[in-house]
Formats: structure tokens, sequence, C-alpha cells
């Protein structure tokens, strides 16, 4: 865009370059930054997901059954609870 002949107060912008990219906002994560706070929001999902497997993401089932060769029996049961929601989500008994 050319500004007007008699227009003495305007400046060129020719001469500033433009910035490529996205600015810059100060809060920037590193990657170990950002999967730790992954991990605590996986951690904090299977601990929610436990007794709640209906409500739970399949990841957090996944992760349930984990503890099928556990020695607790707690840990036991959860797992199997989470079988039983995998296989009510997928429909596993028609396959049998």
């Amino acid at each position: 865009m050319a500004k007007q002949a008699g227009d003495t107060k305007t400046l060129e912008l020719d001469c500033i370059p433009k910035k490529r990219g996205r600015p810059v906002t100060g809060k920037a994560k590193s990657a170990a930054q950002r999967k730790r706070e992954q991990v605590a929001r996986d951690k904090f999902a299977l601990t929610q997901s436990i007794g709640s497997e209906g409500q739970a993401s399949l990841k957090s089932l996944i992760e349930l059954l984990k503890g099928v060769e556990s020695e607790s029996a707690a840990t036991k049961l959860t797992a199997a609870r989470a079988w039983k929601e995998i296989g009510s989500r997928f429909d596993l008994d028609a396959l049998l």
C-alpha cells in the first residue's frame, strides 16, 4: 500500500521485516513438562475409573487389566470388571 504524495508523517513499513510463524506467548513447555502432565492426567483417570468402569476410557480399562497378574484380590476384581466392560462395549460375547 503506497502512501500519498503529500503525506510526511506516515513511516515506510518496507524496512521492517515481517515475523514468520506463531507469536511468542512466553508459556512454552518442554517435552518433559508436557509428558509429565500427560502421565499425571493418565494416572488420575486411572484412579477415577476404579469402581466406575462404565464411564472409563478404553485406555484406562486396558491399564486396569494389567492388574490380572497381581496377588491382590481387589486388583484382580477390578481387572475382571474392566474386562467385562470391554466385552460389553465391543460385544465380544457375540464372537464366541
